[in-house]
């Protein structure tokens, strides 16, 4: 071994003067920023347009809830004036000379107010209100100048029976319609349980 030899440490990795030139540094990676680098004025019109378009999305979905809420509305008040009829022509049954369709008269009549009661109430709960006029909105006069003429013609208990087995049907009809449009729980609880006690009745032999 040669002791006069001068003795030159390895350059370590990482440590050469040079590494600047063959390994450049890369540039650090520009955030990611949301609204873009634009100027402010981009920006500033750029949140104006996302503010516009969840305004114009809300009242959208408002105006869908709105006018599903006033339909259903509508059903519940309609079926309230078809109940108010439907009581007044099951009042008439009193004047039936068979016995057993003023009993039917009396039934539908006690199971109708009963109904209504349970649906005025569910309406006074939820603000709707329903005017005098809504209320008779049902009333067919053709009704009574039917029954009027059938006793004349001795042929009140098969006309009355006539009558009052279409009204229900249409009742029920319009019960079911207003279940499958209806939203509220409660308000199709007490739809189906109308449903159910007006079939029924429409089963009696």
């Amino acid at each position: 071994m040669n002791h006069n030899q001068s003795y030159e440490p390895k350059p370590t990795p990482g440590n050469n003067q040079y590494d600047f030139i063959t390994n450049p540094s890369k540039p650090p990676k520009k955030p990611f920023l949301l609204l873009g680098s634009g100027s402010m004025k981009s920006r500033l019109l750029l949140i104006g347009g996302i503010a516009v378009l969840l305004m114009v999305l809300f009242v959208v979905a408002s105006t869908i809830l709105t006018s599903g809420s006033k339909s259903a509305a509508g059903n519940l008040k309609s079926l309230v004036a078809q109940q108010q009829e439907l009581i007044r022509v099951a009042d008439m049954g009193a004047k039936a000379a068979d016995s057993n369709t003023r009993s039917i008269a009396i039934t539908a009549k006690l199971s109708v107010q009963t109904q209504q009661t349970a649906l005025k109430s569910h309406l006074e709960k939820n603000k709707i209100v329903l005017t005098k006029e809504e209320l008779a909105s049902k009333k067919d006069s053709e009704v009574d100048d039917a029954l009027k003429t059938a006793t004349s013609n001795n042929r009140y208990d098969d006309v009355f029976n006539e009558v009052l087995n279409s009204q229900l049907t249409n009742y029920a009809e319009a019960l079911q319609n207003a279940y499958n449009a209806a939203a509220n729980p409660t308000s199709k609880d007490l739809l189906s349980d109308s449903f159910s006690s007006t079939t029924a009745i429409l089963n009696v032999p």
